[in-house]
């Protein structure tokens, strides 16, 4: 589980107000995990919180096997609305339970590129170079001994690396709705079908027909839909070719999955996939115009159907 580190707290950076921030979210990974092993206990099973007080395993690798976000050049997890500005925390429990898949929002590629933290580092902790293999796993290595040599210096955290991350920033309070994502949506996607219409391989469109194929055997389950569809859009930008493209694109989708997750409409997921599969069409046709206006079509019909869903929601009293 993530914890939001306040962005006006956050951005204070590397003075107190960040490090207040940082011990107040402790404290509240500390409640909810202790409170999510006693309610394992109540259903009769064993449960082991893990918070601040107490560690049996690191956090941010079981963090990315959760679905949560991706471990960044900063060493830190980030996540699809806050970026870094999380903490985590986690409870253990043999209890039978359904788990989550890895996801990725485009966030080793950016990094590569970006190296805002590294250059931002007063301690120079974070490394400017390539990942390294360290105790088996590939990544980016910390220099932890500078890094906590600052912070008693400073007297706080520092969480500057945390606060200068575009990541973090990109829906800090709130400031980037759902409307703005569709936006962005209807900006680059139908660009996206165009340069796809001119440039795809022919292996692209097998491996688009391939989703699609897969979308169809199994029509009548709206979350498999939803994932497919997701994966289209993805699979899609790839074929432009264009990695800066590519990154959008996990993002957005990302950012959609997050602010909708309880939103799955099957007829609107039948709906997609024969827009997809048109749109497809028009790829294999190299009609760069078609496939761009079918894509805005379809942007469209998600938006109209996820607006009226969350003004629903929104309209609902709790009981």
């Amino acid at each position: 589980m993530l914890t939001e580190m306040d962005w006006d707290h956050v951005s204070s950076a590397s003075h107190t107000p960040s490090g207040a921030e940082s011990a107040r979210n402790y404290e509240r990974g500390a409640y909810l995990s202790v409170h999510l092993a006693r309610w394992f206990a109540h259903m009769g099973y064993r449960a082991v919180a893990q918070n601040t007080r107490h560690y049996d395993i690191a956090l941010p690798p079981l963090a990315v096997d959760a679905g949560l976000g991706e471990i960044g050049r900063l060493g830190y997890l980030i996540a699809p609305c806050f970026g870094a500005r999380v903490r985590i925390f986690a409870t253990l429990t043999d209890m039978p339970l359904i788990p989550d898949r890895p996801i990725s929002i485009g966030v080793d590629e950016f990094c590569k590129r970006c190296k805002k933290c590294a250059e931002s580092c007063p301690s120079k902790s974070i490394p400017m170079g390539e990942k390294i293999v360290h105790r088996g796993a590939l990544k980016w290595k910390l220099n932890e001994d500078s890094c906590f040599e600052y912070w008693s210096k400073v007297g706080t955290d520092c969480s500057i690396c945390m606060a200068v991350c575009p990541f973090s920033r990109l829906v800090a309070s709130g400031k980037v709705t759902e409307h703005d994502v569709f936006e962005i949506h209807l900006l680059i996607e139908p660009y996206a079908a165009s340069e796809a219409a001119k440039r795809a391989s022919s292996k692209d469109i097998d491996d688009l027909h391939t989703l699609l194929t897969m979308a169809e055997e199994n029509i009548d389950d709206a979350e498999y839909l939803q994932r497919i569809r997701g994966k289209f859009h993805i699979r899609l930008a790839r074929c432009t070719g264009n990695p800066i493209l590519l990154l959008l694109m996990n993002a957005l989708i990302e950012l959609l999955r997050q602010y909708f997750l309880d939103f799955k409409e099957l007829p609107l997921e039948k709906k997609a996939m024969e827009a997809n599969k048109e749109i497809l069409d028009a790829i294999t046709e190299r009609n760069p115009e078609k496939a761009a206006k079918l894509m805005r079509m379809e942007i469209l019909t998600i938006k109209k159907y996820a607006e009226s869903w969350a003004a629903t929601k929104a309209k609902r009293k709790p009981l």
